[in-house]
């Protein structure tokens, strides 16, 4: 099968508890006989948005490069740039099955663009970012948010 990870930064740019469940889950698919890819996010903007991807260690790693920077800490969830790219990059890898691993620095719709496309989609929450633009339900102060959990992203915490 052709698997394709998508993850917010992979190593060795972002390196994280994420980042390194994705890399091994990416490799352990490959040692069993997959297809395994990996299309990452990053900090990193070029003029236009762009997807590169080169082999590390017999891994093809794509990764996407937007045109707009990030501010510190929280990036926009959805990104119409990104999801063009990524639309046109799924049709060119064609992936029997994608496993969204994060979102940040990509777009907040990954499932959305894939059941669009007809690509059968698994997700992975790794952490509170469905509720929570800082990831972990820790406010501003370091401690931790008992609020109920919204049926939006909450903006609390946010730095306007």
């Amino acid at each position: 099968m052709r698997i394709l990870q998508i993850v917010h930064g992979f190593p060795p740019a972002c390196v994280g508890g994420t980042e390194r469940c994705t890399e091994a889950v990416a490799r352990g698919l490959a040692r069993k006989g997959h297809t395994s890819i990996v299309l990452s996010g990053s900090e990193d903007v070029r003029p236009i948005p762009t997807i590169t991807t080169e082999d590390r260690d017999g891994l093809s790693v794509a990764t996407y490069f937007g045109s707009i920077a990030n501010p510190v800490h929280w990036s926009p969830p959805y990104r119409p740039e990104a999801e063009q790219a990524i639309i046109s990059y799924l049709k060119d890898v064609r992936p029997d099955v994608v496993h969204v691993q994060h979102w940040p620095r990509l777009t907040i719709n990954l499932v959305a663009i894939c059941k669009s496309l007809g690509i059968p989609t698994v997700m992975t929450l790794h952490d509170l970012w469905a509720t929570c633009p800082l990831g972990f339900r820790l406010r501003w102060d370091r401690q931790f948010c008992h609020d109920p959990f919204p049926d939006a992203p909450c903006v609390t915490c946010v730095a306007r």
